[in-house]
């Protein structure tokens, strides 16, 4: 299995990691991918406390990662459904603002694996 590094340092926000252990339960509890990817990616968003710049990461977990994190961006931030004021949406909106900001920065590092994955979707 091709694996990449990370390359990106990010804040371990209370945000994200509610989020990417969310990620990981949904798939533990749907299954959607085929193969062992399920169990790997659940392994690697179960572990995102512990991930770094310098974590090395399955190409394919990469990019289900990537998509998860360009997903929960959209609806909490870029869809602006979260666009009062109160506490509530501030926070939402706020976390998916981070999480659109580490998803960038992770598409900039791996251009050439989200271009292929954006080719493949053609």
């Amino acid at each position: 299995m091709e694996q990449i590094r990370l390359g990106v340092k990010f804040s371990k926000t209370k945000y994200l990691v509610d989020e990417v252990i969310n990620f990981g339960e949904v798939v533990q509890a749907d299954q959607p991918f085929y193969g062992d990817l399920n169990d790997r990616y659940v392994k690697f968003c179960f572990g995102i406390k512990k991930v770094t710049a310098s974590t090395m990461v399955d190409v394919d977990v990469f990019v289900e990662f990537y998509n998860d994190l360009m997903n929960r961006a959209s609806i909490d931030y870029l869809e602006g459904h979260y666009y009062h004021d109160d506490e509530e949406d501030t926070y939402i909106r706020n976390g998916g603002k981070y999480i659109y900001k580490v998803a960038k920065s992770l598409a900039k590092k791996h251009k050439l694996i989200i271009e292929e994955m954006a080719e493949g979707v053609k």
